[in-house]
């Protein structure tokens, strides 16, 4: 009888220990650094990590993931400074543009990263940091940031009658492109 009562009893921790989610929420609540206050989470690293990996195809550093995770914290909280709000449509439209690139739906496409054990939030909340950033770099320095070809090629043309050594790149500008497996 009293076999079957701890049976029941450790049962019933394992039942309720599973419908709160198991471990999940202790690595959820794991911070792994304080930006201003803010946590970064254990969670929030293997997101990032995972979504790096997809959109880049190497592996990031543990330190490359947190210092991108506490940039973005401190561009969150200087668009909340400057009182700059990105809407979650605003957030929405890229995501459907990105899915639209990939010939898919944005549900279609939230269903591909989440099998690549990428939450779409973590998504979004990139996103939503790029597009405040933005703003305020629009904001606070606007048309001073316009550098015309002509004044680029004058640069490189001074550089080069200094330097009879120098060598030549071209870079060539391109939107990173998610891969989604099906």
């Amino acid at each position: 009888m009293i076999r079957r009562r701890a049976r029941i009893v450790a049962l019933a921790a394992a039942l309720l220990l599973l419908s709160a989610g198991g471990f999940a929420p202790a690595l959820a609540q794991q911070v792994v650094a304080r930006v201003n206050g803010e946590p970064i989470t254990a969670v929030d690293v293997e997101q990032r990590t995972r979504l790096i990996q997809v959109s880049n195809h190497k592996t990031p550093s543990r330190k490359e993931v947190i210092d991108e995770l506490i940039d973005e914290r401190l561009k969150m909280q200087t668009a909340r400074r400057y009182r700059i709000e990105i809407s979650d449509s605003e957030v929405d439209n890229v995501v459907a543009g990105m899915a639209a690139r990939m010939r898919a739906s944005p549900e279609q496409f939230a269903k591909a990263l989440a099998g690549a054990g990428i939450s779409i939030t973590a998504l979004k909340n990139k996103l939503r940091a790029d597009l405040a950033w933005n703003q305020i770099v629009r904001g606070k320095f606007g048309n001073n940031l316009q550098v015309r070809d002509r004044e680029v090629q004058e640069i490189i043309s001074s550089r080069q009658k200094n330097d009879k050594n120098a060598a030549a790149y071209e870079y060539t500008l391109r939107p990173i492109l998610l891969v989604v497996r099906r």
